[in-house]
Formats: structure tokens, sequence, C-alpha cells
């Protein structure tokens, strides 16, 4: 691929240098710059980028992508964008050949509970014979191998090079759970999702969205997102889920009277919980009271791609 190919479809401004090289690896960290990179100067929260383009041009770097004019030698790439990040979302997906296009996504976001549900879907699933790969907090099942997380939905560089290893291994599904950052940092902008689902939202991570609101408005993102027929599922005992339930054409799940996966009939032991969600007997030897909502968002997924309740009860009884 040549850094021209790679820039295709991306809105830009082309500063300088010719883009007909080979290239070789994308980066957003200066000291893994090898000649052929592309280096997105990113600004974060404690360090910007910008301020290490000489750095990448001490490493041989053929492309720099930032969001203002620089000033580098005349050999060297210049491409300007209005937002590095929702650059690098298109770019890696691009330089990876589109691999969330070959997989049926599944996203999770919410406070609380995100990780518990992640993995009782991809149980669900894999009881199913169906191979799900998982992008979370604990870690970054590929099928092939399993790493641990750096975090709970990494850049868009490194998401896209984990869904790519997915399709080579021949996942079908990806369950990645969603957060707040990634969403207002365009981590997952361009991916298209088969599911979605909210389990609800408490304070928390304030001191990056200043307030409720804003918290909720940046995790409200994931469902304006475009989709490909997604099922979407929310909290209906979750005020922030209410919400959602009156801006979107969604499937509820909860123990209010009404919802689409309503709890109920809940018996809450020591070693196993036993409960009906839509009428169907479930057991599973997970205790407490945020777990039954934890698998009735996993099972109102599953129900979603076509899973039957039968199955879904009989994957949970070992979940």
């Amino acid at each position: 691929m040549t850094g021209e190919e790679l820039l295709a479809g991306l809105t830009h401004q082309h500063l300088q240098g010719a883009l007909n090289f080979p290239c070789d690896s994308i980066t957003y960290d200066s000291r893994r710059v090898t000649p052929g990179s592309v280096f997105v100067a990113l600004k974060g929260a404690r360090t910007d980028g910008h301020d290490h383009i000489q750095d990448a041009v001490q490493h041989g770097v053929s492309l720099i992508i930032a969001e203002r004019q620089i000033e580098v030698p005349a050999g060297i790439a210049v491409v300007q964008v209005s937002d590095s990040r929702q650059a690098l979302a298109m770019l890696a997906a691009t330089f990876y050949g589109q691999p969330a296009r070959s997989l049926k996504l599944i996203g999770i976001t919410g406070t609380n509970g995100k990780t518990s549900v992640a993995f009782l879907l991809r149980h669900l699933l894999r009881y199913a014979d169906r191979r799900c790969g998982l992008i979370g907090t604990v870690e970054y099942d590929l099928g092939d191998r399993v790493i641990p997380a750096a975090r709970t939905t990494p850049e868009s560089l490194d998401l896209h090079q984990y869904l790519a290893g997915m399709v080579q291994n021949g996942s079908e599904f990806c369950v990645i759970e969603v957060s707040s950052h990634a969403l207002q940092q365009h981590r997952v902008d361009g991916l298209r999702f088969s599911g979605v689902a909210f389990t609800n939202l408490s304070r928390d991570h304030l001191d990056y969205h200043g307030d409720m609101e804003n918290y909720f408005a940046t995790k409200r993102r994931l469902f304006e997102m475009e989709t490909e027929q997604a099922k979407l599922i929310v909290n209906a005992d979750d005020p922030f889920g209410k919400r959602l339930m009156c801006e979107f054409d969604v499937q509820t799940f909860g123990e209010a009277e009404s919802v689409t996966f309503q709890i109920s009939d809940l018996t809450l032991g020591q070693r196993r919980t036993s409960f009906q969600i839509a009428g169907n007997d479930y057991s599973m030897p997970l205790i407490g009271r945020h777990n039954v909502a934890n698998s009735a968002a996993a099972i109102g997924l599953a129900r979603g791609i076509g899973i039957s309740a039968d199955a879904c009860a009989k994957a949970l009884a070992s979940a």
C-alpha cells in the first residue's frame, strides 16, 4: 500500500512531499517510527504528538499527519487534517483491510457491568458454536491467543489490528466494551455495530467529562453511530436507560413492567441464582442481583443475534 492509497477517502490538505512511497506501518508513538512509517500526531491529556514530530523525523518517517502546519525537511510528506484522532480511525481501518466489515460487532457501554456482560455474551455465543473475539477491560481475545488489556477500548490503530487478527482466525463476532473515553476520543469511529447494549450510568470519570450530562451525552453517541440493522437494548431500571428508551427504538431489560426481557421469579442463593427472563427459566452459578441484570443484557443481545432461549439457558447454567 502506498501513502496515496492509504489517504484515499480521507479529507485532508496535502502540504508537501510525495505520497507514492510504500507505507510499511502507521504509528502514533514517535519511538516506533521507522523508514516507511506514517506518524499521526495525536493530542493527549498529558502529551501532544505534535511535540514529538522531530523525533519522528530523526527516525526516518515518510509521512506526518498533523492538525497544524509544521516545519520538516522537504523530502518528508506532510498532510493536515482537522482531527488527528478521527483520521487515525479511518487510516487504521484502511491499512488493516477494513476488518470490521467481516465481523458482527456487539458494543456494550455503561458505567458498571460492561465486562460481565461481555464475558457472558461471549460464553453464550461460543456455546452456540459461534466464533467470537472480545475487546474489554480484562483481556483482548483474538481467537488464537488472549492478551492482557492495556485499557478498556484500545486506540483505533490497535483496535483494527486486533480485529484483523480475529478475522484471520475465523471469528464471526466481536464483543467490544466501549468506554466513554473511546467514544470521546474517536477510537470506534467508523465501526458499524450489529448490537448495542447500555447497562447503567453512575458517577464515574467526572474528572474527564465534567458532569453527568456530558458523561451521558458521550455514552449516547454509541446509539447514534451507524449501525447495520442493529439490535439496541437498554436497562429499563436505570434513569439514563429510560431516557434512551424515549429517544431510540430499543429493546429493554430489567425488573420493571412491560420490558422486552423482563426479570421475574428471582431467587438469590449463596452459590446459585435462579430467575425467569421473558417467561423462560434460567439458573447460573453467579450470585447477586447485579449479575441477573448483566445476564439479562447478554441474553437480550444473544436473542437478537438469533440464539434461542433454550440455548441461552443451557449455556448460562455453566457460565
